[in-house]
């Protein structure tokens, strides 16, 4: 599989050539970084390690360069940390889940860790190029692609170590619960005493030889010479800052003379000669780590409260903000995708919903709710838009304002799931109840006009079956079918052809033929025809795998869970697609959507939205019309453009970044006429072409 590079300027000819080049299959990632975990400098680039990918930064030019996870990509999104070799100036990066990898011409070298299920926590590089991984596995020595394993679980308790820093003789200072020094020539651990103790992370650096420091998850920070603890500093949380009941060092490195710069998740301190410690004014809340460039500037990332921003501090309390974000998405922890009325996504996140425009890739469009009610669903219905809140009951959208429905009507403040009927009625489902909305008014269904088992219902979904006019809700007690005033049950004991303790349903999806498929939290995939359950049971079957989603490209069906990425069923055999075997971001997916072009939306609870072609299709393109009846030459260029058509008159040329900006808008009133991007960066641009004849989207390529 190949996957797109995603960047805000292009400016290498064989980097282009990768976002050009797409295989077996498309992919794209819509998301933003969450937290900056390390920075790395290299001449006048700024790489920066984030949760979401990798970023550098031009500082004479302000370019910024996205990377984003594929084959010959970034190996994962979870990018803990990065580093320079001095000896080569290679880029290597350190990801949480999937190994380390090293940039190199315009493509990553990708080297897993040993074990499938290691976690790193820290990388260094050592003067003469030895790579160091600190996991929950133990401690990785990594040289010419060869992993050797120190301190394995099974040997020393003290494996899974938060943090480590390498001292000149070639021993390791090791942080656990407690400081350590590990010597790998001769597999020795020397213990230190010590007063701090950390519960959950800490934090180590090296000043020379025989000083070094530990840093604790509680404020206290230990100085030692060779073995003796000198002494010991508290951190006490600022009297003008009551957000944070403790201090934790999350970071610290050396500054001026090798004394450290301790950053905290209150802020950056450094000592002066007279030993006392001061704060850096570095810009941001929860700063995250830290990092010097040769001019003495500091670099700081920070996390999660700032979710975008990289501060340069000049030593002298000045600073400047570098945004981060890749796309317009507002918060990569997405809940459901759905499809609008119009055919385009409408993503349900943290921060609200927004709309995806197919054609302009592009959110056009964002809703929020006052008070952040927890959104959970969303329907677009009658020209109006519907909102399931956690603990708010139901919200409608119209005239421009958000409108509280159901306080009076529906027993609990809780609205789970949504969907529509074919007469244009709201069926939704909450805490111990199901009900209706006509527009007008609710008819609501509990234990108290219903059968027994709706009382103190936990329902997971709700589907409408226009087909048998059959309301369908998935419970964790089994299936519940509304169809004709009735209620039934569907249970392992009561109905045949659903196996014993798959009964407990998560959600609902409709295929083409109109078979029912219900996914349940145990890891099976129900299907009901009309007359018959059967039960297939996915692969890697464990205890608390739970199926989120299911969904229908032709006769593929796609079923997502919450361990193992997404499975696919097809000619009654199951393939996969996980974060270890494709560009998919996360492996818990909590939504997935189809749109028009077939392409999947799959929606998860950290990276935001990663969009799937299985055939290649350039993902997002919309074309409408004749093909050939708009040329656009030469293709690349260096920005000057014509355009030949014949019977596109009187129509609309919108002009796109990668992005989704737009750079340019104009009417094409002439059988020929030009288009001038060189005042634009280098990179692709989208040319859509709107007239009464139909739609037209064209790849544009400015290069240098």
């Amino acid at each position: 599989m190949k996957t797109i590079l995603t960047k805000a300027v292009l400016c290498v000819a064989s980097v282009m050539a990768l976002v050009l080049n797409v295989s077996a299959a498309g992919w794209n990632n819509l998301s933003n970084y969450t937290k900056v975990n390390d920075i790395a400098i290299r001449n006048n680039e700024v790489w920066v390690a984030a949760t979401g990918g990798v970023m550098m930064y031009d500082k004479n030019t302000g370019e910024k360069t996205f990377f984003t996870k594929g084959q010959n990509q970034l190996p994962s999104l979870a990018v803990e940390r990065i580093a320079i070799n001095a000896l080569t100036n290679d880029i290597w990066i350190g990801t949480y889940d999937n190994g380390i990898a090293k940039f190199n011409n315009g493509t990553w070298l990708s080297y897993p860790y040993p074990d499938k299920g290691a976690m790193l926590y820290e990388m260094k590089i050592a003067a003469n190029g030895t790579i160091w991984c600190a996991t929950t596995h133990g401690l990785y020595k990594f040289v010419n692609g060869v992993y050797t394993t120190y301190l394995a679980t099974t040997q020393q308790s003290v494996a899974a170590m938060w943090d480590i820093d390498l001292f000149p003789n070639g021993t390791i200072l090791c942080a656990s619960s407690e400081p350590y020094i590990y010597n790998p020539a001769t597999n020795q651990i020397t213990n230190i005493q010590s007063s701090v103790f950390s519960y959950s992370h800490g934090s180590v650096y090296v000043e020379n030889d025989s000083v070094y420091y530990f840093g604790s998850d509680h404020g206290s920070m230990a100085k030692f010479k060779n073995l003796m603890q000198t002494d010991t500093i508290e951190f006490e949380p600022t009297p003008l800052d009551s957000i944070f009941l403790s201090v934790s060092i999350q970071n610290i490195i050396g500054g001026l003379n090798h004394t450290p710069i301790v950053v905290t998740n209150e802020q950056v301190l450094y000592t002066e000669n007279n030993g006392l410690w001061q704060p850096y004014n570095v810009g941001v809340s929860n700063a995250n780590t830290i990092t010097a460039d040769n001019n003495g500037n500091f670099w700081i990332g920070s996390g999660p409260t700032d979710l975008a921003t990289l501060t340069l501090n000049n030593g002298q309390n000045q600073n400047t903000s570098i945004d981060l974000r890749k796309t317009t998405l507002q918060s990569n922890w997405v809940r459901k995708i759905r499809k609008a009325a119009d055919g385009n996504l409408l993503v349900i996140h943290d921060a609200g919903i927004q709309k995806y425009d197919l054609l302009t890739h592009a959110f056009t469009t964002q809703w929020n709710i006052d008070n952040d009610p927890n959104i959970n669903d969303v329907v677009e219905l009658n020209g109006k838009l519907y909102a399931a809140t956690s603990y708010k009951y139901l919200y409608v959208y119209e005239n421009n304002q958000w409108t509280q429905l159901g306080a009076n009507d529906l027993p609990s403040n809780s609205v789970y799931y949504m969907d529509a009927d074919a007469l244009g009625n709201l069926w939704l489902t909450g805490s111990g109840y199901i009900a209706k909305y006509n527009g007008i008014q609710f008819t609501v269904y509990t234990n108290q006009n219903g059968p027994a088992y709706l009382n103190n219902l936990y329902a997971r979904d709700i589907h409408c079956d226009n087909t048998r006019n059959t309301v369908w809700v998935a419970t964790y007690a089994g299936i519940i079918e509304y169809s004709n005033g009735q209620f039934t049950q569907h249970t392992d004991s009561n109905t045949t052809g659903i196996q014993q303790y798959y009964d407990a349903a998560n959600t609902i999806s409709e295929d083409a033929q109109h078979n029912i498929y219900f996914g349940t939290i145990y890891g099976a995939m129900l299907k009901y025809d009309g007359t018959t359950w059967t039960t297939n049971i996915l692969p890697e079957h464990v205890g608390n795998q739970s199926v989120t989603d299911i969904a229908f490209i032709g006769n593929a069906v796609y079923v997502s869970d919450n361990l193992h990425g997404i499975y696919i069923y097809e000619n009654n055999a199951w393939d996969s697609l996980n974060t270890h075997n494709s560009a998919l971001s996360d492996d818990f997916v909590t939504s997935m959507c189809v749109d028009a072009n077939n392409n999947l939306w799959i929606g998860n609870l950290q990276y935001g939205i990663d969009v799937y072609n299985k055939t290649s299709a350039p993902l997002g393109m919309v074309e409408t019309g004749s093909r050939g009846e708009v040329k656009i030459f030469p293709n690349p260029s260096t920005g000057k453009f014509v355009l030949q058509t014949e019977n596109y008159y009187n129509a609309s040329l919108n002009i796109y970044s990668i992005a989704g900006r737009l750079v340019q808008q104009t009417k094409i009133t002439t059988a020929t006429s030009a288009i001038d991007l060189s005042e634009q960066t280098p990179g692709i641009y989208l040319a859509n072409i709107i007239s009464a004849t139909g739609t037209q989207t064209i790849k544009l390529v400015v290069s240098q």
